[in-house]
């Protein structure tokens, strides 16, 4: 496996963008930032390793790519996005963002994991990584990314996902208590 890259995560990842304010972000603010880091995991992931990946909303209506590893945000409303994922095209797993509705500040970081089959069907544990106020999306990003990309990476080349289930489930923080679903 090409491990230069993994070396170099850091360099991959987006600077803290110079357009926020250091504090006091707002809730579409901190769903942007968030969804630039996502976009920086998607694209090295992509070019380093010809993963195929999805984000969802879709990357391509939240980013412009320009080539040259350069992209700008597109003019979209994230400040109604609740959750921003980047998944496994067969959705067998799943690294999300979830935002708590207007008032409550918070954002989760969780990695949703395949736990074990029952009657046939896949059973999935969501793995709380993190949890933070709108104004440290960016900090906790840069503190997960490199290690989560390295564990995604390392499962790729082994063709096995379980370092990165165990990775996940090691760091899982269940004593938070989880966001509650916006009603529609």
């Amino acid at each position: 496996m090409e491990r230069d890259w993994l070396a170099r995560v850091d360099e991959l990842l987006p600077p803290p963008p110079e357009d926020f304010p250091s504090n006091k972000k707002s809730r579409g603010e901190a769903a942007k930032e968030g969804v630039q880091y996502l976009f920086a995991m998607w694209l090295a992931l992509k070019l380093e390793m010809n993963t195929q990946l999805c984000m969802t909303p879709w990357q391509w209506e939240m980013v412009e790519y320009l080539g040259n590893r350069e992209w700008r945000m597109r003019n979209f409303p994230f400040y109604r996005l609740q959750q921003v994922s980047l998944h496994t095209k067969e959705l067998t797993l799943s690294f999300e963002l979830r935002i708590a509705p207007l008032g409550k500040n918070v954002v989760e970081y969780r990695l949703t994991v395949p736990e074990h089959f029952a009657h046939d069907r896949l059973i999935f544990k969501p793995c709380l990584l993190d949890v933070s106020g709108y104004d440290e999306v960016g900090e906790k990003m840069r503190q997960l990314l490199p290690k989560l990309m390295e564990k995604w990476a390392l499962s790729i080349a082994l063709d096995d996902m379980r370092p990165l289930y165990d990775w996940a489930l090691t760091v899982d923080q269940e004593k938070y208590e989880p966001i509650e679903e916006e009603s529609p």
